[in-house]
């Protein structure tokens, strides 16, 4: 399965700053992220000063208010029908794309990054993880709660570094 990545790379000198968009092949598979690296590197030796973890994918859709009416959320019995339709497999996949995704970004652009910091004296290379407010606020997910959990995960990585 190919799982979409959007991120954001780079600086090619001081006097012409630009952002290139590449796309990972599958965030479950560590080798393609290291090609990616490998390939970024190659573009630009001296370093990077941007990374942007943008990747985001909502893939509850049996329990989605979209395709499914939403349980009556004053009857518990409702409320556990509804999400017990919730698929493993669906939660699998939100987290290795919106949270371990990200992390294993971070890792293997790191070097890249700490080089970066040498390209404008002052300044140093950033990392930025896109979340969403389904991670923070009740009823913002619309039955997508592997989504939010995942985007959760996304805000505790940058609490654990």
């Amino acid at each position: 399965m190919s799982l979409p990545l959007l991120q954001a790379v780079g600086v090619s000198d001081v006097a012409k700053p630009f952002t290139k968009k590449r796309k990972a092949n599958d965030l479950e598979q560590k080798e393609e992220i290291k090609k990616l690296v490998d390939k970024v590197s190659s573009e630009e030796p001296n370093g990077i000063q941007l990374l942007v973890n943008n990747a985001g994918i909502a893939r509850d859709y049996a329990t989605e208010f979209a395709g499914n009416p939403p349980p009556d959320f004053h009857d518990p019995l409702a409320i556990s029908e509804h999400f017990w339709k919730s698929d493993p497999v669906s939660w699998q996949q939100n987290f290795t794309t919106n949270c371990i995704g990200g992390y294993f970004m971070s890792i293997a652009f790191l070097p890249l990054l700490a080089q970066g910091c040498d390209i404008i004296p002052g300044y140093s290379s950033s990392i930025v993880n896109i979340t969403s407010n389904s991670a923070f606020l009740k009823n913002t997910t619309r039955g997508h709660i592997s989504y939010g959990a995942s985007k959760a995960g996304v805000v505790l990585e940058k609490t654990a570094g």
